[in-house]
């Protein structure tokens, strides 16, 4: 699924991700040193973020754009906001509140 939804970004950090998962063999997995180094927080369960030159490819707006398309038309989770008790689709993003890291 990630494959399909990616290669709709036209960027160069898609297509570096794309070339990635396509060659990746979990099987040697743990032979990859990149890898190797966090393979017990991995299989605990841990996430990989990609980074391309340096840069965390989340941050490429073409494939934001790309993921939140894909998200469209999804049923959103729904919960009571602590706010206006409310019942509401859970946002899955918030703006940084000032002061709080």
């Amino acid at each position: 699924m990630n494959i399909e939804i990616l290669e709709k970004a036209n960027s160069p950090s898609a297509r570096a991700v794309i070339a990635f998962l396509k060659q990746h063999n979990p099987q040697t997995a743990s032979q990859h040193s990149g890898i190797a180094r966090h393979l017990e927080g991995l299989l605990e369960g841990g996430n990989l973020i990609f980074q391309v030159r340096g840069k965390n490819v989340l941050d490429d707006p073409e494939i934001r754009r790309v993921w939140e398309e894909s998200r469209t038309g999804r049923q959103a989770t729904e919960m009571q906001c602590l706010v206006t008790r409310q019942k509401e689709p859970v946002a899955r993003l918030h703006p940084d509140i000032k002061g709080v890291p």
